[in-house]
């Protein structure tokens, strides 16, 4: 699996310093997209298992849960 840098390795990587107040705010912009990422896919994943979907439509349903897009 690849490594997904970090907040801290992402910014030394594309922006210039100083860049240490954009951490702590771009860390809690992805904690609120992964958190609900993580519910949707669960709201997802459990309605296909109650409508007696197979494995790989729940993988599908749960992966395709919460576009990118919704990440600006």
């Amino acid at each position: 699996m690849n490594k997904i840098p970090t907040a801290q390795e992402f910014l030394e990587e594309r922006a210039t310093p100083p860049y240490a107040f954009l951490c702590e705010n771009i860390i809690e912009f992805a904690k609120l997209h992964v958190e609900a990422a993580l519910k949707e896919a669960d709201v997802k994943g459990s309605e296909f298992m109650s409508g007696g979907a197979n494995y790989e439509e729940y993988q599908q349903a749960v992966l395709n849960s919460y576009p990118l897009e919704n990440i600006k």
